[in-house]
């Protein structure tokens, strides 16, 4: 006679096995988010390093520029002239990162197409030049560098979708590019630096009210000189890098919303602060950039505009 399993067993078995991996994947989804965090969390530390190392080799400035629709981060006078630049647009991407997708070239989003070349951090976190057409050129919207070329430790590997061409809503499909483009695939970083201080400079007026006049560079660049005072922050405090949902929390007016991110987690960013350390930190919506709002901006965990101007 020859043994063999009867339906049930069979049945139970795969009931078993059924409810083994029940209880296993959440774990499994669990570990992986985690070693997400590491790598984010070991990339931010790699980004506020180099920034460190900038500071050294420009008189204490970080790389948080305006961006302009001629090629590349330029400084308060255009090079060899004693013109000065009005500043009209600024994002929050001009301090490294890849090449953006073509969604950004032509004339319309043109101020925000920041090459590679030009994002200055680059180069203190790359083995190699990064090729780039000669000034005043810029690379064609379709060109393969903007899809080739990659620079990893500005990727979160919880970025899966970005916001930036629908803020503060997810990206919808490109029609161009056939995809719904990430964050890092998009912009050329899944990381931005924090400008919450040049709205605060702005004030009583909003930054949209100042673009375009010699006021709103004045105010910018009074904004970079004092992160290299650090005379107005608490530097294990003040974050001068973060995720993009760093944004889309705090700047919610709604103090009660839940904004998920990448991570599963809700109203959290990965942020990079002016001490060096690197922090999966809650966040506080409901900002409003008055001395009167719930501390969004400033608290106990961390400092995104200077607090001798809240006082």
């Amino acid at each position: 006679m020859r043994r063999a399993f009867t339906l049930i067993e069979l049945l139970v078995v795969i009931a078993v096995l059924a409810l083994l991996i029940a209880l296993l994947l959440p774990a499994v989804g669990s570990m992986r988010l985690s070693g997400w965090r590491t790598v984010s969390s070991a990339n931010l530390h790699n980004i506020v390093v180099a920034g460190f190392v900038y500071q050294d080799s420009q008189k204490g400035y970080l790389p948080c520029f305006p961006a302009f629709q001629e090629r590349g981060m330029m400084p308060e006078f255009y090079p060899g002239t004693t013109t000065r630049i009005p500043l009209s647009a600024y994002c929050t991407w001009t301090f490294g990162g890849k090449n953006p997708r073509g969604f950004w070239a032509g004339t319309a989003q043109g101020f925000f197409d920041v090459e590679a070349a030009d994002r200055p951090l680059n180069a203190f976190l790359t083995d190699s030049a990064i090729w780039a057409p000669p000034i005043p050129e810029t690379l064609p919207a379709n060109a393969d560098e903007r899809k080739t070329l990659q620079i990893p430790v500005f990727r979160d590997p919880s970025d899966k979708r970005g916001h930036q061409r629908n803020w503060p809503n997810p990206n919808v499909a490109s029609v161009q590019e056939g995809d719904i483009a990430t964050c890092y695939d998009d912009v050329g970083t899944s990381y931005q630096f924090n400008v919450k201080w040049f709205d605060q400079l702005c004030l009583p007026q909003t930054p949209q009210q100042v673009l375009g006049s010699q006021i709103a560079m004045q105010k910018w660049y009074q904004g970079l000189r004092r992160l290299r005072a650090a005379d107005a922050f608490t530097p294990s405090r003040f974050a001068w890098i973060h995720d993009e949902y760093a944004d889309i929390t705090v700047y919610n007016t709604n103090p009660l919303v839940q904004v998920r991110n990448g991570y599963k987690d809700f109203n959290k960013s990965m942020m990079g602060y002016m001490d060096g350390h690197v922090a999966y930190t809650k966040l506080r919506p409901g900002g409003q950039l008055t001395p009167e709002d719930d501390n969004s901006f400033i608290n106990s965990d961390y400092q995104f505009v200077f607090l001798d101007l809240r006082q």
